[in-house]
């Protein structure tokens, strides 16, 4: 997983990411590929969350430390709890509910 920064006249810096570089692991916790109802928002949201889900997999896998891969284990789980309550949110907001 890449990450790099290019700046734009108008934006400003801007963060990039390259999504083909992301495990199937990270992509499946955050659903990377489920999005009934299409909206680009909640496709963003779930790239967007998929990068620090990566990195805390790759944290995990350090059996060496147990406290660190314990410690990564549970970031992993509440990243993945917080990307789905914002897509919940997101799918409300299309609802209009």
């Amino acid at each position: 997983m890449t990450y790099w920064f290019e700046n734009h006249e108008d934006r400003g810096q801007v963060l990039c990411v390259a999504l083909d570089e992301l495990s199937d692991e990270a992509k499946a916790i955050v659903g990377l590929g489920f999005n009934p109802s299409g909206d680009p928002e909640i496709q963003m949201s779930k790239a967007l969350c998929a990068g620090p889900v990566e990195f805390g997999l790759r944290a995990r896998a350090n059996r060496d430390q147990p406290m660190s891969a314990r410690a990564a284990a549970v970031g992993v789980t509440e990243l993945e709890k917080a990307q789905m309550m914002l897509t919940k949110a997101m799918a409300h907001k299309l609802n209009g509910r």
